[in-house]
């Protein structure tokens, strides 16, 4: 039998599209309301039963309940920061990633955890943070590397490998 001997494919490094960044966010976002938001909604629901749009004003006035909710929502920023930075760092992907087959690259030679924790700052829901949930991601489209806000400042790119001839 005679083997042909054909070119090995070669692969080649380019920035994710916008598409396949957002379907992967998305779905790191429903594996985090599975998994993280889930409980915290059973404990919501314990200490305020009825609560609904018309009644979040009367909530609002409670400082107690105020403070608790700031505190869980923080809480969840925090776990879903971890999320991501603990999957970029170790694998240099998230579930979502996995799915799209895009990865984290670091522009150093290796990941390093604080990169990672830069690039997931934006989950914190404070203020100073909320902004960047809008200027993070319209970013994309003003920067020809097609990198986040966040990417640039913690020297990260995500990109996906394609096959070239």
């Amino acid at each position: 039998m005679v083997r042909i001997k054909l070119p090995k494919p070669r692969l080649f490094s380019v920035p994710a599209s916008p598409m396949k960044r957002a379907f992967a966010f998305l779905i790191d976002l429903l594996i985090l309301d599975l998994i993280v938001f889930f409980p915290f909604r059973t404990v919501i629901s314990k200490i305020a039963p009825d609560v609904s749009f018309s009644s979040l004003n009367s909530l609002m006035s409670n400082p107690e309940l105020t403070s608790f909710f700031v505190a869980i929502a923080f809480a969840m920023g925090i776990l879903s920061i971890l999320y991501f930075a603990m999957l970029e760092y170790r694998i240099q992907q998230t579930i979502g990633k996995m799915l799209f087959r895009i990865s984290v690259k670091s522009e150093r030679n290796t990941m390093e955890f604080w990169q990672c924790l830069v690039r997931s700052i934006f989950l914190l829901p404070l203020f100073p943070f909320i902004v960047l949930w809008v200027a993070d991601v319209l970013y994309i489209f003003f920067n020809q590397q097609r990198q986040r806000l966040l990417e640039v400042v913690s020297k990260t790119r995500t990109m996906e490998t394609i096959i070239g001839v």
